[in-house]
């Protein structure tokens, strides 16, 4: 029957469909269908077939994991139990560790019970036996022992209250009279001066518990020996002061005040490492601030005692009242006022010195290492501070009348000596401005450098500038009349005064800039802050500025030199601006023998400067023979802008800068071969062979080679060229 097989009555036809077919075409059709069907069918059971081999596996995998884990359960509850039995098993031995934690601290209480009977009990046996002995160390270390102890048997309240009393008032009592003894030990010592003893009775006091007291007596012990050899030696000062009134010459201030320093710092570096031993590292801090006040006393003493000898402050009014009056004589001889400048700085150098010490030696004691804003100004606001300012204030005048009268009078007596090209105003004024600023760098005190500095710009920029505007006037005019009538004969006899004022600017405007370039190298040798440095580079730029002045003052004089020389070398030019370099081959072949006007050129520049040579500086010279290549280049650029070329004339317009630059290159050791840079860029544009060669030569193709001309100006330069077409010209693209 249509349908059977295997599929059965999932065949793909109802059994009900079947039987209502009738056609025989029908029966065809549902034949094929299910004959079709029979083949998926087979087809899906050979795939099944081809992977039975994979389906066991699975199936026996499958089993072997249901034994695994009915082992597994059967493990886990095998550990479960053992677990179960181990925290019982915890749990007791938990209550037993317990109990034993108590028993081991009762123990423990026992035990300390039983130490701090018997620790009281030796200390009191041991501070009595070692008085008796007088071991004085050992004894306190006793005392600070039971002192120990004592603060440690509050937390043990289960010892005798009266036991532990009586004990205190025995040991009260031993260390009482320990103190006493200390007390008077270190009295007799320090009376004695003995220093071995002091110390070593000092050093007890912290064990005794008597911590302040003994820092105190031991700080006020050395501020007195360090106050009796301040004192000694103020009192060995006086009596140098009397007697024959020459006192000042033999007096030593600054030797004296340099001992109280030096006396300061020994004592600071001698026992720091005892009071830090003994008393702790914040007793350092403490000690440093006594010994600075000792120097505020002391210190202070012996500045305002110089002060007085020297009578300074009325020094200072006479200086500032001669200031005021300028062209008169006054009675204050400088030479007087720098005797007591070197004094002056010496104690304002040793003063900031030591200040920096102090201040160092408390900052390293310090919490941190950083000294507090309030120890600081302690110390910058005290008496020896104070003093130190004032007598920086009277530095600052008497310098600054030193620097006035002593450049005044250099400037006075100024003369130009035999065989020198400066006059004499220059080396003396800078020397006495050099001395002047690193003596007030060496002060260490930057008020007084800032001061001196200005003062320093302020005396250049002025009175000296105005010295030197003054003689350089017309010197220019004057040099050039001086000329010699004839070219190898020597000039006017007054040539070389007129010179000197020129060579005064170039060799000023040089000082100035090497004044100020020295005097920045020893601040920063001396100043290590950097923010000194910067206040301190600051003034020194007025230096600079004053070394610009100078620089263009000589600029402008060298100017009028240059111009003088050039109206000699006018009628060259003119031949010049005839000449024609339109050439032949018959012109080229004579130029090529006879220079037509670049070497009688250079030979009239060469006559008109040789004798000024040995007059100028070799600096003003070399920039006097620039300054002419400058104007000659300048002048022979337009003429050339104004003639035409043939391809010869632009050959012997080439070979006639190169002798230019040959024989101008002789008379200088600067090189003036920048100068024709323009010139030469010229010549080698109108030696091209044709207007496309340019580009060689031009944009990335120009290597080396610095363009000076301009596209616009290259065109121009091109357009000389008599054989160049303007069309050619004006399409090229640059």
């Amino acid at each position: 029957r249509v349908g059977s097989g295997r599929g059965g009555g999932a065949s793909g036809i109802a059994m009900a469909q079947a039987d209502a077919i009738t056609d025989l075409h029908d029966v065809h059709r549902a034949l094929q269908e299910v004959v079709a069907k029979e083949r998926a069918v087979d087809d899906e059971l050979e795939e099944l077939l081809d992977r039975r081999g994979e389906l066991e596996q699975g199936l026996s995998t499958m089993r072997t994991s249901s034994q695994v884990i009915e082992k597994l359960e059967v493990d886990a509850k095998l550990v479960a139990d053992n677990v179960a039995h181990t925290s019982k098993l915890a749990s007791r031995l938990s209550s037993r560790v317990r109990r034993l934690d108590g028993v081991q601290a009762r123990i423990k209480n026992t035990l300390e019970r039983i130490d701090a009977i018997l620790d009281r009990s030796n200390c009191l046996n041991g501070v009595n036996q070692a008085m008796d002995e007088q071991d004085y160390e050992k004894a306190a270390e006793y005392v600070a022992k039971f002192i120990e102890l004592d603060q440690d048997v509050g937390n043990l309240p289960f010892l005798d209250t009266k036991q532990l009393s009586d004990q205190k008032t025995s040991m009260m009592a031993s260390r009482a009279r320990l103190e006493e003894i200390v007390r008077e030990k270190f009295k007799q010592a320090a009376k004695n001066n003995n220093h071995a003893e002091a110390f070593r009775y000092g050093k007890l006091y912290p064990l005794l518990g008597i911590r302040e007291e003994g820092l105190q007596a031991v700080t006020s012990y050395v501020r007195s020996v360090v106050s009796g050899r301040a004192r000694a030696q103020f009192e060995a000062l006086s009596d140098k002061l009397g007697g024959d009134g020459n006192g000042r010459h033999k007096a030593d201030f600054v030797g004296v005040l340099t001992a109280h320093f030096q006396d300061i710092a020994a004592a600071i570096a001698e026992n720091e490492s005892m009071l830090m031993d003994a008393f702790g590292n914040e007793a350092l801090l403490s000690f440093v601030a006594a010994m600075q006040e000792e120097c505020d006393a002391r210190g202070t003493a012996i500045i305002k005692r110089f002060c007085e000898h020297t009578s300074i402050e009325k020094l200072v009014k006479d200086t500032g009242i001669k200031s005021g009056k300028q062209s008169q004589s006054g009675d204050v001889d400088p030479r007087e006022v720098e005797f007591y400048l070197q004094e002056v700085l010496l104690l304002c150098e040793r003063s900031e010195e030591y200040l920096s010490f102090i201040l160092a030696k408390m900052g390293s004691a310090s919490p941190g290492q950083v000294i507090s804003p309030k120890e600081a100004g302690r110390v910058r606001g005290g008496a020896f501070s104070v003093a130190v300012k004032e007598l920086i204030s009277y530095y600052i005048a008497l310098e600054e009348y030193y620097m006035e009268e002593t450049v005044g009078t250099a400037i006075r007596i100024s003369e130009a000596a035999e065989g020198s090209l400066t006059t004499s105003m220059v080396d003396d004024v800078f020397y006495i401005l050099k001395k002047c600023g690193r003596r007030a760098i060496a002060s260490g005190n930057l008020q007084c450098v800032l001061a001196t500095l200005n003062f320093t710009a302020n005396i250049l920029t002025n009175k000296y500038k105005e010295k030197l505007a003054y003689e350089a006037r017309g010197k220019a005019t004057k040099l050039l009349a001086d000329a010699p009538p004839e070219y190898g004969l020597p000039p006017a006899e007054g040539a070389g005064k007129h010179a000197a004022p020129m060579n005064d600017l170039d060799v000023s405007a040089e000082y100035a800039e090497k004044l100020r370039r020295e005097l920045e190298e020893f601040a920063t040798e001396v100043f290590s802050m950097p923010t000194d440095q910067d206040r301190i580079k600051s003034a020194l730029g007025e230096l600079g500025k004053a070394a610009s002045d100078f620089s263009h003052m000589s600029k402008s004089s060298l100017e009028q030199l240059s111009m003088g020389i050039l109206s000699q070398v006018k009628p060259v030019l003119g031949e010049v601006s005839q000449f024609s370099y339109e050439l032949t081959e018959e012109a080229y072949g004579e130029y090529e023998v006879n220079d037509p006007w670049a070497m009688k050129l250079v030979e009239t520049v060469e006559s008109a400067v040789e004798w000024l040579q040995p007059l100028l500086t070799l600096g003003l010279y070399d920039r006097l023979i620039l300054s002419l290549a400058d104007s000659l280049t300048s002048r022979l650029d337009a003429v050339m802008m104004q003639k035409r070329f043939n391809p010869l004339g632009g050959l012997q317009f080439d070979k006639d800068v190169r002798n230019l630059i040959g024989r101008l290159s002789s008379l200088t050791q600067s090189t003036v071969r920048d100068k024709f840079s323009r010139l030469q860029q010229i010549a080698i544009v109108l030696n091209l062979e044709s207007v496309q060669e340019i580009l060689d030569s031009w944009g990335d193709n120009a290597g080396s080679l610095s363009w000076r001309l301009s596209p616009a100006e290259v065109k121009k330069v091109m357009s000389l060229r008599v054989d160049f077409l303007p069309a050619d010209i004006a399409s090229l693209r640059l």
